[in-house]
């Protein structure tokens, strides 16, 4: 695969790659995630070990800690091993957020092609970047990952070629 191309196709999958976040930001994520289960598990040892009385904030904090702790290993994965999987199937399509530990986000839709391609264009990056979302008769797929806008065209075309998008939108 190309270093800058961001997707491949294989056989009948679209993969989009998440591109990777600075290292030192992805340490900051998992130091953060880390220490959100370690501040929770000593805040409940503590209660335990000073018999102090339960309340309502010693419920909340190891709760939110852990959220947090959860969440922030979510970005954590995402930015070091994220990719999407779009699966194309005689049965319809399928959409898949994978995290490299576990995946997430599972559509699915019984419609077999997509009527309508769209690009949009990242506010930031104005005619730089944008995300594909595809569109079907009754749902539609919205994909996070940031690419190039040539390199959207190129997912259009392949998907064009492939017959799996209605073309009456060129």
């Amino acid at each position: 695969m190309n270093p800058h191309k961001q997707f491949e196709f294989k056989s009948n999958k679209l993969i989009l790659y998440v591109k990777k976040v600075p290292i030192w930001i992805r340490i900051i994520l998992i130091v953060l995630s880390i220490s959100s289960f370690v501040a929770s598990f000593y805040g409940i040892m503590y209660l335990f070990t000073t018999n102090e009385k339960f309340n309502f904030l010693s419920i909340i904090f190891p709760v939110v800690a852990i959220l947090t702790g959860i969440q922030m290993g979510r970005f954590f994965l995402w930015n070091t091993y994220g990719k999407e999987l779009i699966h194309f199937t005689s049965k319809g399509i399928e959409y898949i957020a994978d995290y490299g530990w576990f995946k997430d986000g599972k559509q699915d839709s019984s419609d077999l092609k997509i009527s309508h391609f769209t690009v949009q264009e990242n506010a930031r990056n104005k005619g730089k970047t944008g995300r594909i979302i595809l569109e079907f008769e009754h749902e539609q797929i919205e994909c996070v990952t940031q690419l190039a806008l040539d390199q959207c065209e190129e997912i259009k075309r392949h998907l064009i070629q492939a017959n799996l998008l209605y073309n009456d939108d060129l």
